[in-house]
């Protein structure tokens, strides 16, 4: 059984992103497809991805290829925010002393299940509820865990129950490695 994981918008943001090609890297590493773990976002990581590949980057990604990235993204495990989700939110928020939009991230982890984010934007190590947060890009002592290891593709091939050929093709086509949009489900 395969455990899901929550990655968080920035991860995705610097697997498309050219400035910083380590930091790339490791965002494909640990976005890349395995056997023990599912990856899973949010449409809110979806709508920021979007934004922040099309405005913030210093060489942004152009409306249409950015459109066929969140299209990719969006054959993963998505969480719908949902009013109850807002309203989790809201309350995790409050307990926890963090931003709405972090309470959101925590509350979307955990409607799907999932133990662990991937992010860089939340500290590593913070719990809330029942997740926790662990940042792929920490040096040092900090985690991530080992199995996030940046690693080459599995060698497996693609079944229709995971990913087509074509889809893996328009991923390239839009900018992304395969594996940073692959996911086992």
């Amino acid at each position: 059984m395969s455990e899901p994981v929550f990655v968080d918008t920035n991860v995705w943001t610097y697997a498309v992103d050219g400035a910083d090609p380590a930091r790339r890297q490791r965002a494909l590493g640990v976005t890349a497809p395995t056997r023990d773990r599912d990856i899973v976002i949010s449409t809110q990581v979806l709508t920021e991805f979007y934004a922040v590949i099309t405005r913030k980057l210093s060489v942004p990604v152009g409306a249409e290829a950015a459109e066929a990235m969140v299209r990719e993204l969006g054959m993963l495990p998505v969480v719908a925010v949902d009013v109850s989700l807002v309203q989790a939110a809201v309350a995790g928020s409050r307990l926890w002393q963090i931003s709405i939009w972090d309470a959101l991230i925590f509350r979307a982890a955990e409607a799907a299940a999932c133990r662990r984010i991937l992010s860089e934007d939340l500290q590593d190590g913070t719990t809330c509820g029942s997740v926790v947060v662990e940042n792929p890009f920490a040096s040092g002592g900090a985690r991530p865990a080992p199995e996030f290891a940046a690693q080459p593709p599995a060698s497996r091939s693609i079944s229709p129950t995971t990913r087509s050929s074509s889809a893996i093709r328009s991923a390239g086509a839009a900018g992304f490695a395969w594996n940073a949009v692959t996911s086992e489900r």
